[in-house]
């Protein structure tokens, strides 16, 4: 990512908002960053885009699925299993404070040893004031730091769109040059055709010919002979007519064979161009990229989704593309 991209901000394509797009719609408004196998809160600990998979920890402390905590699923897998999952979420993600009495106060701290969020009152009560704290302030990204998460986004929106147009124009140059293909094995096939219905007609016309003449000279003979020849002439079209049959059914099957091995060589060559896995691939990590933003953006002040998004960050750090 060029440090003149993070600079000028005023170039950046802003987000894609629910009025603009059904399906970022949908996206920000079910899904979140959750355990796609428990529903609850996690943090994003790693994300690999070479081989797209992704690592998390399951912040479920009271009813663990499972004996582990840290897992790694590809992208693809996860991003599936949350919309699965996304309407039986046990641990709602939350970024202010819901204890009576504490007025939906923003958490401002997260105690380290109690593992829970504090707001300003919690922190009166002096409950955690000799344990180890994380001001939220100190963990939460900084502007620049989210510009830098939006610009990404729309990197991946545009690459996968890019690798769309540049997948259609393939299939488009591809099956222009199939069809050009075909029609010059039609035209091939059609002239050949024609050739030998040419040589057929001379060939019947010469023996006809042939036979015309050898009447008149057995006429003058004998009649037995004319009878004899008449057979003769009458087997030698069949021979004409089944021998040309065989020519054309010969040229009818390599004709056949050629448009069925271009149909072949063409199917692989689409499946070769490698733009589905691409394509695929890009997009897991735009949707998963939006949910990260999505998530940290609706609850701010959740220590979680602060930590995933530094998670984040690090990833483009480590990424060369991306740095």
């Amino acid at each position: 990512m060029s440090n003149q991209k993070i600079e000028n901000t005023s170039s950046l394509v802003p987000l894609p908002t629910p009025s603009e797009s059904g399906e970022t719609e949908e996206l920000l408004n079910n899904n979140y960053t959750i355990c796609p196998d428990c529903g609850s809160s996690i943090e994003i600990l790693s994300i690999n885009e070479n081989n797209s998979s992704i690592e998390y920890k399951c912040l479920n402390e009271k009813k663990k699925h499972i004996e582990k905590t840290n897992f790694i699923k590809t992208i693809e897998e996860y991003l599936e299993k949350i919309k699965e999952n996304k309407d039986n979420r046990i641990d709602e993600i939350k970024d202010k404070c819901h204890i009576e009495n504490h007025n939906l106060n923003k958490y401002v701290s997260y105690c380290l040893e109690c593992r829970c969020h504090l707001c300003d009152e919690c922190l009166k009560t002096k409950e955690h004031i000799n344990q180890r704290k994380s001001n939220m302030v100190e963990i939460q990204p900084i502007e620049e730091e989210l510009k830098i998460i939006k610009e990404t986004i729309n990197e991946y929106r545009e690459e996968k769109k890019d690798l769309e147009n540049k997948k259609k124009e393939k299939l488009e140059e591809i099956d222009n040059s199939l069809k050009k293909e075909k029609e010059e094995e039609k035209n091939n096939y059609d002239m050949k055709l024609n050739d030998s219905g040419k040589k057929e007609k001379e060939e019947l016309k010469e023996n006809e010919n042939i036979y015309l003449t050898d009447v008149e000279n057995i006429k003058k003979e004998y009649e037995e002979k004319l009878k004899i020849r008449k057979n003769q002439y009458l087997e030698e079209n069949e021979i004409i007519i089944t021998k040309f049959k065989l020519i054309k059914e010969k040229l009818k099957a390599e004709y056949n064979l050629k448009i069925r091995k271009l149909n072949e060589n063409c199917d692989v060559t689409k499946q070769n161009l490698g733009f589905i896995e691409k394509i695929k691939n890009k997009g897991h990590m735009l949707e998963l990229n939006e949910i990260i933003y999505n998530t940290y953006d609706n609850y701010t002040n959740n220590y979680y989704n602060s930590m995933t998004i530094n998670n984040l960050l690090l990833y483009y750090n480590s990424n060369t593309k991306i740095n």
